[in-house]
Order: C-alpha cells, then structure tokens, then sequence
C-alpha cells in the first residue's frame, strides 16, 4: 500500500517530465566528450569477449567489473535457495548474514594478490580466475566482466583446491 501512495503522489500527469526549462536542443548526443555514450559502436557489450584491456591476473590483482552472480539462476542456485548448492550456512560463522556480504566477499577475494603462505589462486583455460583463502577456507571462481561462478568452504580445504589447480579449473 505504500508503494502505491507514494507513486500516487508523486506521479507527473500523462508521464512525461514536467520541467519547463528542459530544451532537448541544448543537449546534443554524440559529440566530443560523451561520444557512442547510448550506442555501441564505442564499446564491448558482448561480455564473453571481454576487451583488450582487460587482463586477467593468475596470481596477482585483479578488478571485478560486474559485482554479482554470472546470472540470476546462479545467485538463487548459491544463496538462500535452501538447496544442495545453498552456501549461506556456511558464512554465517564469518558474520556474512547477507547476500550482498556474501558478494563482497567474493569480490574481495577474487581482486586478492595471491602471497606465500596465504590466498592462493589460478587462472583458468577459459579465463576465469580462482582463489582459494586456506584462513576462511574460501573457494572462488569469478571473471571480471561476467561476475562470480561460485564460492564455497569446501569440504577438503586446500586439497579441493589443489585438485582444481592440477586440472586447470575444470
């Protein structure tokens, strides 16, 4: 009910904007500055081909661009879905309670150096990057343009990982 009040009030007649100063000619698209800002034809949108300069590090820094589950069946498939595959349990002894928690800290793992003696990790034949934090006993699979595959407390720690490892991520 108070999703509807609040639409209700705030709603603008026929739909359209009601700000009688907006000019669309004072504001051209296109041009120097904000150029291919609402085509393609300026960037990479096929995010299964990321672009040149994006690298993916085996064992060094990487940067997650997509923040999130590879796709919405997969968020479901790991968090909260009550399922064989439901790994919410497993993070609550870490203080994760929540799906966004759950992400940050998948996100943080997988921009993790790797260092001797601590997070460890590898870069798939297909371009995933993997990391394995032997503390938490966290295992995580992500790319940087297509989001996390998954992450888990496996239940043999760092020879699940080293198992992996040997077989290229596969």
């Amino acid at each position: 009910m108070a999703v509807k009040n609040y639409r209700s009030r705030h709603a603008l007649p026929s739909g359209k904007a009601n700000d009688a100063a907006w000019h669309e000619d004072d504001h051209p698209r296109g041009q120097p500055g904000n150029a291919g800002q609402f085509a393609s034809a300026g960037g990479n949108n096929d995010l299964n081909n990321p672009p040149q300069n994006v690298k993916i590090s085996a064992t060094g820094r990487n940067k997650m661009y997509k923040r999130g589950f590879i796709n919405e069946d997969a968020e479901k498939h790991h968090w909260g879905g009550g399922g064989t595959h439901d790994h919410s349990s497993q993070y609550k002894q870490d203080g994760i309670v929540t799906f966004d928690q759950y992400i940050d800290r998948a996100c943080e793992l997988l921009e993790s150096q790797c260092v001797s003696g601590g997070i460890r990790g590898f870069a798939t034949i297909d371009g995933y990057i993997c990391r394995y934090d032997p503390y938490k006993n966290d295992y995580v699979v992500g790319h940087p343009l297509i989001g996390i595959r998954t992450m888990f407390k496996p239940t043999k720690g760092a020879a699940y990982y080293e198992f992996k490892r040997k077989k290229g991520g596969q």
